[in-house]
């Protein structure tokens, strides 16, 4: 399967079948703390492998999950993906990494 962020399809070649997403979400309690005590030990920016770690598998996990949901639609390729991360929550509460993936779903038209 082929997956492109470009969002151009030649309709000669693909019928569009429709939008596809796929989301996972992780919890930032953990992140915040073990983050804000690192900070104030260490100070100023560090390399945070291990976070950075965590959250390309949280990217994977929503676009292995879109997949999932094109093949189900019959789809040969994805074209015009796009990966989003966004925090839910706040300070006060417990709070959430949401990465969602959406793309467009398309097969290949018989010659």
């Amino acid at each position: 399967m082929i997956l492109s962020t470009v969002g151009l399809v030649d309709e000669n070649k693909y019928q569009i079948i429709g939008l596809v997403t796929g989301l996972s979400i992780r919890s930032l309690g953990f992140f915040r703390q073990f983050l804000g005590g690192i900070s104030s030990i260490l100070g100023g920016k560090q390399n945070w492998t291990g976070i950075e770690d965590k959250l390309a598998i949280a990217r994977q996990e929503a676009i292995e999950e879109m997949l999932e949901r094109a093949k189900k639609m019959g789809a040969d390729d994805v074209i015009g993906i796009d990966v989003q991360m966004s925090e839910i929550g706040s300070a006060h509460q417990d709070a959430f990494l949401v990465v969602s993936s959406v793309g467009t779903a398309v097969k290949k038209r018989q010659k």
